[in-house]
């Protein structure tokens, strides 16, 4: 079972929401390929623009918890912070649908930053 660390205020987030969205502005922001990330991609036609404008909508009330990078090989030591957002996207069938988007996020100090989930909320 992972930590969650659920313990933070609106000041706690806001200043690296604020670092987070420069650097989405300027596109440096990596979406990991993963089966998830790639099927909610192509099922909701989702391109580089989109996700970065999906990203800059984000807000303080949208974030949901942090927790340890166990998987540290790939981005070194830090810690997740993990967002749930409702989105109307239309879906590969032309339909509109709301959906609840998973974005977890590295905290680090890279220009690029890891989006390491973006996907459909399977556990909502």
């Amino acid at each position: 079972m992972q930590i969650k660390f659920k313990n933070y205020v609106k000041e706690d987030v806001e200043p690296f929401l604020v670092g987070l969205k420069e650097q989405i502005r300027l596109g440096y922001f990596d979406v990991t390929r993963t089966e998830k990330n790639e099927k909610t991609k192509r099922e909701f036609r989702l391109n580089k623009s989109k996700i970065q404008e999906m990203l800059l909508s984000l807000s303080v009330e949208d974030f949901k918890y942090k927790l340890p990078d166990l998987n540290f090989e790939k981005y070194g030591i830090g810690l997740l912070q993990v967002y749930k957002k409702e989105f109307s996207l239309t879906n590969f069938l032309g339909e509109e649908e709301k959906i609840t988007i998973y974005i977890k996020l590295k905290e680090n100090n890279e220009q690029i930053i890891p989006i390491i989930s973006f996907h459909e909320d399977d556990k909502r």
